[in-house]
């Protein structure tokens, strides 16, 4: 049984295209979300019964934020939640883009879900949790845009 924490910045964590569809919403491209870049991570943890448990795992792009809570095994398998959240990076340039891209991008930020992950390190399995699908998404802000447009 044990405790620690960790902490990286300006590393080169891994990459990925999985949140390309939180970039492509109605009327609005966002760009930097096509590859996604995580270069900071940071946590505590304890170690106990042959896993280690987290509550405030932090994985930061320069787009995208990670909260994840929960356990991997020594086995390598994997029992966590993940929250998904816009960074402040992407609400800033919403604002400079002006318009309507600013309220495009709060509309969606309110809709991005949150996931639990299981299966192995090798093989993890990501399953929304009450979520709203990149198409559902569209169509809640079509539904907004349609709203605003009939007035």
């Amino acid at each position: 049984k044990g405790t620690g924490s960790i902490s990286i910045k300006d590393g080169f964590l891994w990459e990925t295209a999985q949140f390309k569809a939180m970039g492509n919403l109605p009327l609005v491209k966002m760009e930097g979300l096509d590859w996604v870049t995580f270069r900071e991570m940071a946590a505590t943890y304890t170690v106990e019964n042959k896993k280690i448990h987290t509550r405030d795992l932090a994985l930061t792009s320069d787009t995208v934020h990670l909260g994840l809570r929960g356990s991997v095994s020594f086995t390598q398998e994997l029992d966590m939640l993940m929250d998904i959240e816009y960074t402040n990076a992407v609400f800033l340039g919403a604002e400079d883009a002006g318009g309507i891209v600013p309220l495009m991008v709060n509309q969606a930020a309110g809709l991005i879900s949150q996931y639990k992950i299981s299966g192995t390190m090798q093989k993890p399995r990501y399953d929304k949790m009450g979520a709203v699908t990149p198409d559902g998404l569209g169509k809640k802000i079509g539904g907004l845009l349609r709203g605003l447009t009939a007035q």
